[in-house]
């Protein structure tokens, strides 16, 4: 399990290099093509042009190493959409954070089995090594740098606060002074933190804390941004973010 936590790191922490390189690259390409095409400056009679095609230097892409069809086992949190659902016709996990780890593993040659642990146990199990890897919206935190090892962040998704758009009391965080506001009891720092004066309350997914925001039963909902737009597109005009972003949360 040790190797191949390893392996999994490797490849985690190499995605972003790779993928920069290649923009990059790719920019450089054509950007030469271009000033090439665009001269029209003749070419000296005493020079000749060599027709040998040099070999292109290695790039951090061309140097990842492959594992050929290792398997990895990783784990990803279906409470989290749009990071990660289970589709209710086909039962087949699917999100943002299932097509990283397939994509990734895709791209070194690994296999990988994706499982799908409860949310409260999710970062035990990879602090037991129950599982390689897991990529479930999971927060950079210091405290638990000390259990775990963590890739570089592959996404920033600060906290925002949602509301019914028909609230016009709450305009912005000093509004949600003893409000009820949901969060999700996974979060790395409870709302309670961030948002002082707020009554908070736990829920073991945010399908359920939206729910209950659209039926007023709770007053707001703390989420980090992408969840938020995922939710605002699925109710449409009847929920909305107010004030700025709260807090940063760097995923890894």
């Amino acid at each position: 399990m040790e190797k191949s936590h390893k392996i999994t790191l490797v490849i985690l922490g190499c995605l972003i290099v790779v993928l920069s390189a290649r923009i990059i690259s790719e920019a450089v390409d054509e950007r030469t093509r271009n000033e090439v095409s665009s001269s029209t400056s003749p070419t000296p009679s005493n020079i000749q042009i060599s027709t040998h095609t040099a070999a292109k230097p290695k790039t951090p892409e061309t140097m990842l190493p492959t594992w050929n069809g290792t398997q990895i086992m990783a784990a990803v949190d279906t409470s989290f959409m749009p990071f990660g659902s289970v589709n209710e016709s086909s039962g087949e996990m699917e999100g943002y954070d299932v097509d990283v780890i397939r994509a990734i593993a895709s791209k070194v040659g690994l296999e990988v089995k994706i499982i799908n642990p409860s949310p409260e146990n999710l970062l035990d199990g990879i602090a037991r090594c129950e599982y390689d890897a897991a990529i479930a919206h999971i927060t950079m935190t210091e405290e638990r740098k000390k259990n775990m090892l963590f890739t570089k962040p592959y996404l920033n998704a600060g906290k925002i606060i949602t509301v019914l758009t028909s609230n016009t009391e709450i305009s912005d965080r000093d509004g949600l002074q003893d409000r009820l506001t949901g969060f999700h009891s996974q979060d790395a720092i409870p709302a309670g933190v961030y948002l002082p004066g707020s009554i908070t309350k736990g829920y073991d997914s945010y399908e359920r804390a939206f729910l209950e925001l659209v039926i007023g039963e709770i007053d707001a909902v703390s989420a980090s941004y992408p969840i938020a737009q995922y939710y605002m597109r699925l109710y449409g005009r009847e929920i909305t973010t107010i004030d700025e972003i709260l807090r940063v949360s760097n995923l890894a």
